[in-house]
């Protein structure tokens, strides 16, 4: 039975992960004490789904806190360690795991569950040679909606697609999607389902919506939507070398998860971290690039709510965000104009 460390027991470690793993031993791992010692006091939890589909089980051997000797130990001896801690703490796990990893008899396997392109490039800028030599880095990805429930249950999005970059490896995975061009796919993902989720949540947020769905849904909001895509999805055709009509369901994936209205995902889960998602290489600079006619506007506009939102929820830059980045002096003055239509109309609800 192959051993599996989960580094990340939070919403997709908990809620999505485990339903792919098959005649494992699994132990979950986290910084966060208080988590670990609640899963340490059972052996078990379930993931119910947003419509009716059954609940899993999920049994699990063994809990440890990330640091611990119980952690290095289960380490030492896990054939697979999934991660999923966002990109942003890797170099903080860095330090434990080139000391860990060097100490293995055989490499270990690590997958990637980021919602980010190239997530295992991310983690190997901060790993020391031997440790580099010692593991083989796969990144996945995670298209499903999952949040927490009661107690230590998850509630997730009955959807059970999981793409792996195809490394010819033999995996404990059910139900797995192997591909190719890793990086492409989830650029795409990036420029289509994040760039829409960008502007349902952000013109969802002017409008005090709560829920991503009830944003979706919007008719105004929707007309926007329609707007955008004809265009949007032509170039990211071209961009990908894809058929059209490929691009154009996978949009239509993206656009009837988001108005679910059975799926719980709040606006601002969505919204957070402006300042990352304004940048060149991210959900709504690049599509605004490969653009030419209308669909542009919605983008702009989509960029000036983004920081109405940093100004009254997060680093209270708003506009001044822009500062930051390579937009245009054509393109600011657009974004700006947006932007002071929206300050100057009553602010958020819970601003």
């Amino acid at each position: 039975m192959k051993r599996v460390m989960i580094l990340g027991a939070g919403k997709c470690g908990r809620g999505f992960i485990p339903r792919f793993l098959h005649d494992v031993n699994l132990c979950f791992c986290d910084k966060d004490e208080a988590l670990i010692q609640s899963l340490n006091k059972q052996n078990s939890y379930q993931i119910h789904f947003f419509n009716d589909r059954p609940a899993l089980t999920i049994n699990y051997e063994e809990c440890c806190v990330f640091g611990s000797e119980k952690a290095h130990e289960a380490l030492i001896t896990a054939d697979i360690l999934c991660i999923s801690i966002d990109c942003s703490n890797y170099a903080d796990i860095a330090v434990q795991l080139n000391e860990w990893i060097k100490e293995r008899e055989f490499p270990l396997i690590i997958l990637f569950f980021e919602n980010a392109v190239n997530a295992g490039e991310k983690l190997l800028v901060h790993l020391d040679q031997a440790a580099a030599n010692n593991c083989v880095l796969l990144n996945a990805g995670v298209f499903t909606t999952t949040e927490n429930a009661e107690g230590l249950d998850m509630i997730s999005q009955d959807l059970d697609y999981l793409p792996i970059q195809n490394s010819g490896l033999i995996l404990p995975l059910k139900g797995i999607t192997r591909i190719d061009d890793f990086t492409s796919l989830m650029k795409r993902k990036l420029y289509t389902y994040n760039c829409l989720s960008a502007v349902i949540c952000y013109l969802g947020y002017l409008k005090h919506y709560e829920w991503l769905a009830e944003a979706a849904n919007d008719a105004q909001i929707h007309e926007k939507l329609m707007i955008l895509l004809p265009e949007m999805n032509q170039r990211l055709a071209d961009y990908f070398q894809l058929p059209l009509g490929e691009q154009q369901q996978f949009a239509k994936n993206a656009l009837i998860k988001f108005s679910d209205p059975y799926l719980k995902d709040p606006i601002s889960r969505n919204a957070r971290n402006v300042s990352r998602k304004l940048g060149s290489d991210e959900r709504l600079y690049k599509p605004l690039q490969l653009l030419h006619d209308g669909g542009r506007d919605v983008l702009l506009e989509t960029i000036a709510a983004a920081c109405v939102y940093d100004f009254y929820e997060e680093t209270h830059q708003g506009i001044a965000l822009l500062n930051q980045f390579s937009y245009t002096d054509e393109e600011c003055v657009k974004i700006k104009a947006y932007y002071e239509s929206f300050i100057l109309q009553q602010p958020p609800a819970n601003a």
